[in-house]
């Protein structure tokens, strides 16, 4: 019997494995086609159409037909390969896909150097050290058609998380106590999409990236693990809405050197206001949902967008249908408590090749500036701006994106500070911080959830990519980051009000990673040496890595 399921496995690996081109499905951020569809529209002077990702591969192609014809030759080769490749999928209709990947990834070092050194961490080191290995397994499968139905999944055999910040590589064991340091949570991606002419939906577990580059974004973005939940989106000629909604996991943090993670800012003897709040596995556990929209309209070589991000913890579960529906979700619309924040954002082709982009965003406005009484709690700016260039040549393909950014230390904070009198049962909305719980073993992680490094920060980067035209199986690049953070600004201890978190020490860390990769055939080969700077404290990685990777497609 054993030997069947075995035989049985083995089969469904080879039927998802056969060594052809995959086509024709949702494309994130960084995928191949897509930053083959943003170099072309950079090069015509167009901004990207979207701004919220994965993408349906028929509206890469809609918009790829809508490119006017392209000075260089190039370059217009370029977009006619695309095109054909997507309308070959068209013809055929329904597919059937698979991808299997196997990855083994050993990092060396000199010294143990953290972005982050305070108790409670803003998950930058989490995101090194952990989310950017590979997993060891990785198998996804979807079957659809080009318009209307497709299912799509991924399940990833990744380690267990044990807050090991020094790890040696990404295999499974050893572990504490000798276990099988797996994280069970192994399913990635599982979506059912339906594509139509001006609406698309989904419905399921997926990643998700609002932000005009693969760069940062003060909405969810590409630095999450997955979210759960419903997704819309309705291009309409110029305009777009897209709408995500998602249960986050209300799971408690580990315990760290002893200390257990506080659970809000209010503290009084004579009000239990956790009675109607709870952790999973608590007497009386609570749902935490966050909704993002955003309306854009594209101008062709300019494109402006307004939107938000919400969360939702409120006491014993109540939530109406205000909290839903994706053009209602404002703050005057809406019924309190909501942790809500307000966002503009833009992108300008400004030459071929060049764009620049920018996002501000406001947690809360305080009205004193205007006479209108209103809390201790100040005005919460964030904002990002970045410039992109994209170069193509006979001899080089590149590309550079300049970033800069930076948070309120109460940026993503929420909570209520008055008095038990006042009859307010709010202690409990310390779970409407936005957070993003994630859980690699029976505990939570937290990440920032509108942000990529959390409150309190001001931060510089630069990224670039190259790949030579003699030796397109090479690729290199550079990622460098200067940041200076507020000790003691974090989404957990910060209490929600002006006080004395942004006196408190500051320090700076830099890192510089500058990776490379050569693909042959089925394998690709991996180096990337960093040196990474914490206050004075330096030290070297060098992570080495194997990956072997094949796909396969078959039509009906």
């Amino acid at each position: 019997m054993k030997s069947i399921k075995k035989v049985f496995i083995l089969l469904f690996v080879l039927w998802f494995s056969l060594p052809v081109l995959s086509f024709g499905e949702t494309y994130f951020i960084d995928s191949p086609e897509v930053g083959t569809l943003r170099y072309l529209y950079s090069r015509a002077k167009k901004v990207f159409p979207f701004s919220a990702f994965p993408v349906h591969g028929s509206d890469l192609l809609d918009i790829a037909e809508k490119l006017p014809p392209l000075s260089s030759e190039q370059d217009q080769h370029l977009l006619d390969s695309l095109v054909d490749e997507f309308k070959k999928q068209q013809e055929k209709n329904i597919s059937l896909k698979g991808d299997l990947a196997v990855s083994y990834e050993h990092r060396l070092r000199t010294a143990s150097v953290l972005a982050d050194k305070g108790l409670v961490k803003n998950g930058m080191d989490f995101q090194r050290q952990y989310l950017s290995a590979p997993p060891v397994f990785d198998l996804s499968a979807g079957i659809g058609t080009f318009t209307g139905i497709l299912v799509e999944a991924d399940i990833a055999l990744r380690q267990a998380w044990h807050d090991d910040y020094e790890p040696v590589n990404n295999f499974l064991f050893p572990a504490p106590d000798s276990e099988l340091g797996i994280n069970f949570d192994i399913l990635n991606r599982g979506m059912l999409f339906w594509n139509g002419k001006h609406i698309n939906v989904g419905l399921g577990r997926d990643k998700v990236h609002f932000g005009n580059t693969p760069g940062g974004t003060l909405y969810p973005s590409a630095s999450l693990p997955y979210l759960d939940g419903l997704r819309i989106s309705t291009p309409i000629g110029p305009f777009t809405m897209d709408y995500a909604l998602s249960t986050i996991q209300a799971r408690r943090a580990k315990k760290l050197e002893g200390k257990e993670i506080l659970k809000g800012t209010y503290t009084g003897d004579d009000y239990d206001a956790y009675d109607h709040f709870g952790f999973m596995m608590d007497e009386n556990p609570t749902t935490i949902l966050t909704a993002t929209h955003r309306f854009q309209w594209n101008f062709g070589q300019v494109k402006a967008g307004i939107g938000g991000t919400v969360v939702y913890a409120r006491s014993n579960n109540m939530f109406l249908a205000t909290d839903f529906i994706p053009i209602q979700i404002w703050h005057n619309a809406d019924v309190r408590p909501n942790n809500l924040n307000m966002m503009l954002d833009a992108s300008w082709a400004l030459c071929p090749g060049l764009t620049l982009s920018g996002i501000v965003g406001f947690d809360d406005i305080n009205a004193n500036f205007i006479g209108i009484n209103d809390t201790e709690v100040p005005t919460i700016p964030a904002g990002i701006l970045q410039l992109e260039y994209d170069l193509l040549t006979p001899a080089l393909k590149a590309n550079f994106l300049f970033e800069a950014g930076a948070t309120h230390f109460l940026w993503g904070n929420y909570g209520y500070d008055g008095e038990p009198e006042d009859g307010k049962p709010w202690g409990g909305v310390y779970l409407a911080r936005a957070i993003y719980r994630y859980s690699p073993n029976n505990d939570g992680v937290l990440l920032p959830l509108t942000s990529p490094y959390g409150p309190g920060v001001y931060w510089g980067r630069i990224t670039s990519s190259f790949t030579i035209s003699d030796m397109p199986s090479l690729k290199i690049g550079a990622d460098l980051l200067l940041l200076k953070k507020i000790r003691g600004a974090n989404l957990v201890t910060t209490g929600y009000n002006n006080g004395g978190v942004a006196d408190e020490s500051q320090y700076w860390f830099f890192s510089l990673d500058l990776p490379c990769s050569y693909t042959w055939e089925f394998l690709q080969f991996s180096f990337t040496p960093a040196v990474l700077v914490n206050n004075g404290d330096i030290g070297f990685e060098f992570n080495l890595g194997v990956r072997y990777n094949i796909q396969g497609k078959t039509y009906f």
